[in-house]
């Protein structure tokens, strides 16, 4: 009956063994979960603020570039002379150069948010590996790793 009780004895403490192993991870998983999601949020935060600062940045462009433009149309229109030809095209040609710089300019927030919300991506899945998870994985998936390895 002894050996019976102490084996008893051993399941149990082995199963408390286990949970306290579980419950560990499960503290460990949150803590670097929660800290990976705050990070996440803190990079949106960011990456709306490049891009907002290039939309202001691309309106600024485009009103300088606007008002340097109007002041050559009204002289051409103070002059009475029709434009055409060599004239129309290096209008058209400054016209579309001044739109491709407003463009660059969006494109290059558009990448500096893409690169913050990236970085800070790689950066939260670290802080989920290290602290015992993955990204891809739910407590569900972690399955029999959880009970540990196999004797």
């Amino acid at each position: 009956m002894g050996t019976n009780s102490e084996q008893t004895i051993q399941a149990i403490n082995q199963g408390m063994g286990m949970i306290e192993e579980f419950s560990g991870r499960m503290k460990r998983d949150r803590s670097g979960a929660a800290e990976a999601a705050l990070l996440e949020t803190d990079a949106r935060a960011d990456a709306r603020e490049a891009q907002r600062r290039a939309a202001k940045e691309a309106s600024r462009v485009r009103a300088e570039n606007e008002r340097e433009r109007s002041g050559e149309r009204a002289d051409w229109g103070g002059s009475n002379l029709a434009m055409s030809g060599s004239k129309a095209i290096v209008r058209d040609a400054r016209s579309i150069k001044d739109m491709q710089e407003e463009e660059d300019v969006l494109f290059e927030g558009r990448q500096s948010a893409d690169s913050i919300l990236r970085q800070a991506r790689g950066r939260a899945n670290m802080l989920r590996i290290n602290s015992g998870s993955s990204p891809e994985r739910s407590t569900l998936s972690l399955g029999s790793s959880i009970y540990g390895p196999r004797r």
